[in-house]
C-alpha cells in the first residue's frame, strides 16, 4: 500500500508543477481525489461480495461435507455388514426342521465346510442341499429331502424285532 500512497503523491505534486494557477491545482486535486475514492469504493464492494461468496462457498463446502460424511458412514457401515471377514469366517445361523422328528433347531453353517448336521433331537444326520433345489421327496412332496423310502429302510434295519407285514 506504500508503493502505492507514493505513486499517488507523485501525481499530485506533478499536476501542481504543471499547473500554474492555485485554483485549477484545487480543482485537480479534488477531482482526482474523487475518482480516487470512486475506486476505492468500487474495491471495496468488491471485496465486500468476494467474502459473500466465499462465505456461501464454505457453508455450502461444509454441508458437503457434512454430507459426505453420513454416506461415507452408511457406506462403511455396508460394507461392514457384506464383506465383514469375521462374519464370512464365522458362518451362518440356519433355521433348520429335522425331517425325522420334525424338531426345530437353529444351526450355525459354513456353505463350503457342513454337507449335512445332526439334530440334537434324534441324533439323525440330515443331509443339507446347497444346490435350492426342492423337488421333494419322489412319493410325496412331505419335504425336500429324497428321504421318506431311505427313513422306512433305515427303521426297519434299526428294529429287528419288528415282523414284515408279508409273513
Amino acid at each position: 500500500m506504500s508503493e502505492l500512497s507514493q505513486r499517488f503523491k507523485n501525481i499530485i505534486k506533478e499536476v501542481e508543477e504543471r499547473i500554474q494557477d492555485p485554483k485549477d491545482v484545487e480543482f485537480v486535486k479534488q477531482k482526482i481525489s474523487e475518482i480516487s475514492i470512486l475506486f476505492l469504493d468500487t474495491i471495496d464492494k468488491i471485496t465486500e461480495m468476494s467474502e459473500q461468496k466465499m462465505k456461501r462457498i464454505e457453508e455450502t463446502q461444509k454441508n458437503l461435507q457434512e454430507k459426505i460424511n453420513k454416506i461415507d458412514s452408511s457406506l462403511s457401515n455396508i460394507e461392514k455388514d457384506i464383506y465383514d471377514e469375521e462374519d464370512m469366517d464365522e458362518g451362518y445361523d440356519f433355521e433348520i426342521v429335522c425331517p425325522y422328528c420334525n424338531h426345530e433347531f437353529t444351526c450355525d453353517i459354513e456353505a463350503n465346510e457342513n454337507a449335512e448336521v445332526q439334530c440334537p433331537e434324534c441324533k439323525n444326520m440330515i443331509e443339507l442341499d446347497w444346490n435350492g433345489e426342492e423337488d421333494g421327496c419322489a412319493d410325496c412332496s412331505c419335504c425336500d429331502f429324497d428321504c421318506c423310502e431311505e427313513i422306512e429302510e433305515e427303521e426297519e434295519k434299526d428294529d429287528p424285532n419288528e415282523e414284515d407285514d408279508d409273513m
